[in-house]
């Protein structure tokens, strides 16, 4: 089962917005009865609704029945392919299966370098973070893709994690 593809006025529609939810969840219910590797594409088909996610404008314009429906199925989905539940903040055993092995290093680098801002940035969307976190590997001279930021703001700020 695939997401329906929205446009950005679609995602302000509350039907079209229902349909894809209700695809969310039933890609994230059909994740967990699969093996790891059916439950692997069914995670990363799963991208668009998470980065969604991520945004607090997308956040208000979810009813309450979907919003909880989705967190119950998801919730379960992201523990089992993650490692931990959304919400939490991973252990650095937990923050060190995030990333390829060949990008560890250099992503906590970054991370190590950027403690503070990450503490200062209360209040941030996990975009904003993820743009400053970019921002950042830049002027340290090291790089970081779009969906690693995403997943390295996610993962520090206690929300699901972005597939990459």
């Amino acid at each position: 089962m695939k997401l329906p593809k929205l446009t950005a006025n679609e995602w302000r529609d509350p039907a079209r917005l229902r349909e894809v939810i209700e695809a969310a969840i039933a890609i994230s219910n059909e994740g967990l009865a699969a093996n790891s590797d059916a439950a692997e594409k069914a995670y990363k088909a799963l991208g668009p609704m998470l980065e969604k996610n991520l945004s607090l404008e997308f956040l208000f314009r979810v009813p309450e029945d979907l919003r909880t429906a989705w967190d119950e199925s998801f919730g379960r989905f992201h523990e089992r392919v993650v490692g931990f539940a959304p919400g939490e903040k991973p252990t650095t055993e937990q923050f060190n299966t995030l990333f390829p092995p060949d990008r560890l290093d250099e992503i906590t680098r970054l991370h190590d370098a950027m403690a503070d801002l990450l503490e200062a940035a209360d209040g941030a969307t996990p975009k904003q973070l993820a743009n400053y976190l970019r921002s950042g590997a830049k002027r340290l001279g090291l790089s970081l893709a779009p969906r690693e930021a995403m997943r390295l703001a996610a993962a520090d700020m206690g929300y699901p994690i972005p597939p990459l």
